[in-house]
């Protein structure tokens, strides 16, 4: 699929559709939901990016990676489930998505790139599931409201710079590996 044209709010990818190319669905305000069908393999750079009305994303079962800035400034997404298949979020996947106040991360993912949900100003609580080893920089940047997080037992190694939620009140981490955990706490 290389580029939409439609007027749909909901957009259901065909079934012989496997590569949902760079930009596809890029600026489209009238698109509220969006169906990947289960033969779709990989999506391009920001096929989704400033859909601002998109609210909705049912994700394919053969996917593993969601692409580098897929879904930035859908600004109506307000509650975010990752389906148990992926095991990347790429970088800046759903960067600036300020309405995400939800999101529910599977056992499934390895790494999540920098910058993943940054500016997602209305998440309030995360928590990145066991079998993460290690933290971009800078994956909830400016998420101001990120008063709580939970970080896995798995949890080796957070990137030289700071994941930046200095709003964070509580940082529960079940493991050893404390050094790191330094730079998510702000100096006075």
């Amino acid at each position: 699929m290389l580029k939409y044209r439609g007027d749909q709010s909901s957009v259901i990818i065909p079934k012989n559709v496997v590569l949902i190319s760079d930009s596809v669905f890029w600026d489209c305000p009238e698109i509220t939901h969006v169906e990947i069908s289960d033969n779709v393999t990989d999506i391009g750079d920001q096929a989704f990016a400033d859909c601002i009305n998109l609210r909705s994303i049912y994700f394919s079962k053969n996917m593993s990676y969601i692409a580098t800035r897929a879904f930035i400034r859908c600004s109506s997404i307000t509650e975010l489930t990752i389906p148990d298949n992926i095991v990347t979020i790429g970088e800046g996947a759903f960067f600036n998505c300020i309405n995400l106040a939800v999101l529910n991360l599977p056992s499934s993912i390895r790494d999540i790139e920098s910058y993943a949900f940054g500016k997602c100003h209305a998440l309030v609580s995360v928590s990145i599931p066991e079998g993460v080893t290690r933290l971009h920089s800078n994956i909830f940047f400016q998420c101001f409201n990120l008063y709580s997080i939970t970080l896995p037992s798995t949890l080796k190694y957070i990137d030289d710079r700071e994941i930046d939620i200095t709003a964070a009140t509580t940082i529960t981490a079940d493991h050893d590996y404390w050094y790191p955990l330094v730079a998510l706490f702000p100096c006075d």
